[in-house]
């Protein structure tokens, strides 16, 4: 069973999509405009410059068109999941309902803030996008060592989840998404255990 620390953090994305989804908005894309009161766009406006549209009619989550000049050096969705604690040994999923770009990936990363730092988790696996509207998912261990991971009972972190977004001139469409928690007490792993995951 999904404990609440957990819990909290997959319904509160669940909410912000499902309220987005049901909102109609179309806008020209503008540094840190918040799309809705979790979910932003940001990127790096020293080294590019992003121009184009964000839009969302009912039934679909967001339509971005951009184009990116320069070489920002980050440039993503950004999908606040809140305040929670993740036991190593949880595997966390992720299934979105997506079409772009063919042949680009998206490499998603979970920001974890604690106090005044903020580091991030790379997840185990990009989000392939095929030219047309196709369900991806990928599965993440949460290992001990990792940003993501809590170090006690009471380590809970401030969670984003980030989609860095591809370079260039492209249209994303993203019709949905879930997250989900798997508890360690459910004994699942993604992937065997190697040297490399006892060391982190």
């Amino acid at each position: 069973m999904m404990t609440d620390v957990q819990g909290s953090m997959v319904d509160r994305l669940a909410q912000s999509l499902t309220q987005l989804r049901a909102a109609s908005l179309s806008r020209a894309l503008s540094q840190g405009d918040k799309l809705h009161p979790d979910i932003y766009l940001s990127w790096d406006d020293v080294q590019g410059r992003v121009t184009g549209t964000a839009a969302s009619t009912p039934g679909m989550v967001l339509r971005l068109s951009a184009q990116v000049e320069g070489m920002p050096r980050w440039w993503g969705l950004n999908l606040v999941l809140g305040a929670a604690r993740l036991a190593p040994g949880s595997v966390l999923g992720i299934a979105a309902d997506l079409e772009g770009p063919e042949g680009a990936t998206l490499a998603p990363f979970i920001r974890s803030g604690r106090g005044n730092e903020a580091l991030d988790t790379p997840l185990a696996e990009p989000l392939a996008m095929a030219g047309s509207r196709r369900v991806v998912t990928l599965l993440h261990d949460v290992d001990q060592g990792q940003p993501l991971a809590a170090t006690g009972p009471d380590d809970d972190a401030w969670h984003t989840l980030v989609l860095p977004l591809p370079d260039g001139r492209f249209e994303l469409v993203l019709h949905d998404l879930r997250l989900f928690v798997i508890p360690p007490e459910a004994g699942m792993r993604a992937a065997p255990r190697t040297l490399a995951s006892y060391a982190t």
